[in-house]
């Protein structure tokens, strides 16, 4: 039998290791031209086979993406018609993060 001061101290202990196990992924920033450093607005952020599309950039360039937990780094394609695409890798919350997309000549 446990202690009944024990059970306070298994129940913590098994929330920290629940937690951990569905940490989400999360990556915050803006997009950018990489020549005129103005932000682009409507870039598509997609996962893994670049079609799966999940959120876009806001008219200020501004996007998040939040990813199912499970993953320990996280793969996702930057997509926008006139520039190149650009493949970000991330793990674990990225915030303020600048991307430079550069357009195809």
């Amino acid at each position: 039998f446990m202690k009944l001061s024990s059970i306070p101290l298994f129940l913590v202990v098994s929330s920290i290791l629940i937690a951990s196990c569905t940490k989400r992924q999360s990556v915050e920033g803006i997009i950018i031209d990489k020549t005129t450093k103005q932000p682009i607005s409507d870039v598509s952020i997609a996962k893994g086979s670049k079609t799966a599309i999940f959120t876009y950039s806001d008219s200020a360039g501004h996007f998040e993406y939040i990813d199912e937990p499970g993953y320990d780094t996280v793969s996702i394609f930057i997509l926008k018609p006139g520039y190149k695409t650009f493949r970000m890798l991330f793990r674990g919350i990225t915030k303020n993060e600048v991307i430079s997309l550069e357009k195809i000549e």
